[in-house]
């Protein structure tokens, strides 16, 4: 926490008395092709979590239903073309929360589970599979968390076909925020994609870890603001500077690219507070 806001405080001295750095041109990039019939998609959860709960956005108390049930059903009622590979992995484990789950109604047995520390939170689950279960086969990857909105529909055939067919796209949501909350410099412009749901490829992952020194952003902060800063906003930064571009499904079921200059068609700030229902995954129309 001390070194988290010891940053904020020089970048902001740095920003006053030098004003904003300019941004690279960076060469555009495209992925490499991903010829695996297999998906992995993975999904984190926090073991002090109800397997159901209801999840407030602040600011405009906008409150729906998420957690584990729903990330569950959502895979188990799959039947589109891919083989999946369905990884959990659970923060703050233990034998209780393990039993109570392989008892419930929804639990799937061909679901890999593994036990992982609290640090980094969601970025702690995202680093074991980062660094435990990857081939060196190029494949489809999804990210996320138990907080995506409870309301089920098909998804991961449609998303993964908006990639292959956009193949400068590095990252692909459900939400976004065009600025950090983060720093004291109020007058930024960092779209990024929220962490919560992410779509990418094995290689693009690798190629932001390697940028990052080898090291998954957000995975050693212990610290939720800065584990938003340099876990979830820096994914997306490094993403950029590598040529990718970056987007979103937004609410009306369209591809939205993030663009890197401050451009008017984003709103000002976190996505969701603009949208009927917030961490949904969207149909494509």
């Amino acid at each position: 926490m001390v070194r988290f806001y010891c940053y904020i405080i020089l970048e902001y001295l740095l920003y006053f008395l030098f004003g904003s750095p300019k941004k690279k041109v960076v060469r555009c990039k495209t992925r490499q092709i991903v010829n695996s019939n297999e998906v992995i998609v993975h999904t984190h959860e926090w073991a002090g979590y109800e397997f159901e709960r209801k999840k407030v956005i602040k600011y405009i108390e906008k409150e729906f239903v998420c957690g584990l049930r729903f990330a569950i059903k959502r895979l188990t009622a799959y039947t589109g073309g891919f083989k999946l590979r369905k990884i959990l992995t659970i923060s703050d484990n233990n034998t209780d929360y393990i039993s109570k789950l392989e008892n419930s109604d929804f639990f799937d047995s061909s679901f890999e589970i593994y036990s992982v520390p609290n640090i980094g939170m969601d970025f702690s689950g995202y680093n074991y599979i980062y660094r435990n279960c990857l081939s060196e086969d190029n494949q489809y990857l999804f990210l996320t968390n138990t907080s995506v909105n409870g309301e089920s529909q098909p998804f991961i055939d449609e998303y993964i076909k908006i990639l292959s067919d956009n193949p400068q796209l590095g990252l692909l949501g459900i939400s976004y925020s065009s600025k950090i909350y983060q720093t004291l410099v109020k007058s930024n412009y960092t779209p990024h994609v929220q962490s919560f749901f992410i779509l990418t490829t094995t290689d693009v992952l690798k190629e932001i870890v390697h940028a990052n020194d080898g090291i998954f952003p957000g995975a050693e902060e212990n610290y939720k603001l800065s584990i938003i800063r340099f876990g979830e906003a820096k994914l997306s930064q490094i993403a950029n500077s590598l040529g990718y571009d970056i987007g979103i499904v937004n609410e009306n079921g369209a591809l939205q690219i993030l663009p890197t200059i401050n451009d008017s068609s984003l709103v000002d700030g976190d996505y969701r507070l603009y949208v009927k229902e917030p961490n949904r995954i969207n149909r494509i129309k």
